[in-house]
This record gives C-alpha cells, structure tokens and sequence, in this order.
C-alpha cells in the first residue's frame, strides 16, 4: 500500500483548487502545505491522525487535531460513523468526525484559513521537521 497516493487520490482537486502542495513526509504521513501551516494526514495501526503545523516564531509547533476534537465531539455526533476497512474510508471517518466536532474548520485549512482554536503543543519529529519547516520557510 502507497499511503501517499491513496491520500493524493482521495483529495485528487484539492491541491490545485486551494493551492496547496501534498508532499510525502514518510511511508505512513503526509501533509498538505499551504502558506504559513500544515495539515498532516498520518496512517497507524490505530487509525489516522491529523495533526496542524504551523510555525510560531520560527519554530514548527505540532498540534494533534485528534486531542480537539475528542474534547469537542459528544457521543451522539460519532454516531453513524461505521467501522473503517479501507484508508480511503478511515480518512472519511476522520473528516466527517473532524466536521462535526470542529464545525468546518478542515475545509477551511484546506482552503488556506488558519485554525483558531488550538490545543497542547505534541512532540515534532526530526523528519516532520526537516521537511514541513523546508516547505513552509520556502513558502515566504
């Protein structure tokens, strides 16, 4: 499985309809750039995890979208989320558990807004760093 083109296809007009770069940071994560943030896509055994990026006084700070929206969601609103076999319907899940908990704040990072409401800093990995920090400093 090639995590990077099952996240390429799924969003397959979402990088040149909001003008945002998908790179591959490793086997298991990928992110959308866009001017001044991140949106990373991770893939465990877990589930998926989304996570923000953005650079706060020239440092990457790294926020776990997951940690927000569990704070935020009520059982009621996961309710008619089926069991996920696929990535493609994994990322589904995720999006609509992501719409629901956090109004339509992923459609609009998507589109280049920012998301206010942000929650404990999580470790950034030397890889993340190198390259969503090389993308987002070339983006200046």
């Amino acid at each position: 499985m090639d995590f990077y083109k099952e996240v390429k296809q799924i969003f397959t007009n979402y990088e040149q309809k909001f003008g945002l770069k998908l790179i591959e940071i490793d086997d298991h994560e990928v992110a959308f750039i866009g001017n001044d943030y991140a949106l990373g896509i991770g893939w465990s055994l877990d589930g998926i995890d989304l996570h923000y990026f953005q650079l706060i006084n020239s440092t990457l700070c790294k926020f776990s979208l997951d940690v927000l929206l569990d704070s935020k969601l009520t059982q009621r609103e996961r309710a008619g989320i089926v069991l996920s076999k696929t990535i493609y319907e994994k990322i589904i899940n995720e999006l609509i558990i992501c719409e629901r908990g956090i109004g339509n704040h992923f459609q609009e990072m998507l589109k280049g807004n920012h998301l206010s409401c942000l929650s404990d800093k999580e470790f950034v990995t030397v890889t993340e760093k190198n390259i969503i920090e090389h993308e987002l400093l070339s983006n200046k």
